[in-house]
C-alpha cells in the first residue's frame, strides 16, 4: 500500500472495538489523597492547638496585695478567686498570705485560684448583751481570760450595783487590747446626797482628783 495522503493520520493497527482509558481523576490518585489527608489534619490540629491557647491563663502573682485587687486580676486573666480566710499576727487583714496555683502555672479559664487572705491578728467578739448585769468581777474574769485587758469604768445607771451597765468597744476587738467595762456604781448615800458628793466622793461639778490635783 502506498503513504497516507498528506494531512492525514496513519491508519490505528490496534484491535478495533477498544478504546484508550482516560486519565483517573486527580482525586482519585492515593497520593493526592494522602497529602490532602495529611494538610486537613495539619490544619485540624493547628486549629485545635490555637483554640486550646486561647482558653488558658497564665495565674499571675498576688501574694502580698489586697484581696479586691487579687480579684480584679484574676478576672482580667478569666479565672476565679476562691478565698479562705486565715489569722496572722504580722499581715492586716485583707491581704493575700499565699496562693494555689503557683504564680507562672498554666490554667484553663474559669478555674478557681485559692487565694488565703488574713484576717489580722486574732480577736474576741465583745458583746454588751454577753455581759450587761452580770458581776463585775466574773465579766473581768470571762474577758481576761479570752486575752483581753479589763479597765473598770464607774457610772451612774440602772441595775443592780456592781453590775456591768456597758462594755465597749463592741464587736471584734484583737487580742492584747483593752475594753471598757461599765459598772454600776452605789447610790450615794442621804448624808453624800445632802453634801452634794457623786458616788466617787467628788462634790458635784469638781473633776479633780481626790489629792487635790
Amino acid at each position: 500500500p502506498g503513504a497516507p495522503a498528506p494531512g492525514r493520520r496513519a491508519p490505528s493497527h490496534r484491535a478495533p472495538g477498544r478504546r484508550r482509558k482516560p486519565p483517573a481523576p486527580l482525586v482519585r490518585r492515593p497520593a493526592v489523597l494522602v497529602a490532602v489527608g495529611v494538610l486537613c489534619a495539619g490544619g485540624l490540629t493547628a486549629l485545635w492547638l490555637t483554640d486550646s491557647e486561647d482558653r488558658t491563663a497564665v495565674v499571675p502573682p498576688l501574694a502580698g496585695i489586697a484581696e479586691y485587687d487579687a480579684g480584679q486580676t484574676l478576672k482580667a486573666s478569666g479565672l476565679r478567686a476562691k478565698v479562705l480566710r486565715e489569722v496572722s499576727d504580722s499581715v492586716p487583714a485583707g491581704v493575700v498570705l499565699s496562693q494555689s496555683p503557683e504564680p507562672g502555672a498554666r490554667i484553663s479559664t474559669g478555674t478557681d485560684v485559692e487565694l488565703r487572705v488574713s484576717s489580722g491578728p486574732p480577736s474576741v467578739l465583745v458583746d454588751p448583751a454577753d455581759w450587761v448585769g452580770k458581776p463585775y468581777a466574773d465579766v473581768k474574769a470571762a474577758l481576761e481570760s479570752r486575752g483581753l485587758k479589763v479597765r473598770e469604768q464607774q457610772v451612774n445607771a440602772g441595775g443592780a450595783t456592781g453590775t456591768v451597765a456597758d462594755v465597749t468597744p463592741h464587736g471584734p476587738v484583737p487580742v492584747g487590747d483593752t475594753v471598757v467595762v461599765s459598772v454600776v456604781a452605789q447610790p450615794p448615800t442621804v448624808g453624800a446626797r445632802a453634801a452634794g458628793l457623786r458616788p466617787d466622793g467628788l462634790r458635784a461639778g469638781d473633776d479633780r482628783g481626790r489629792n487635790g490635783q
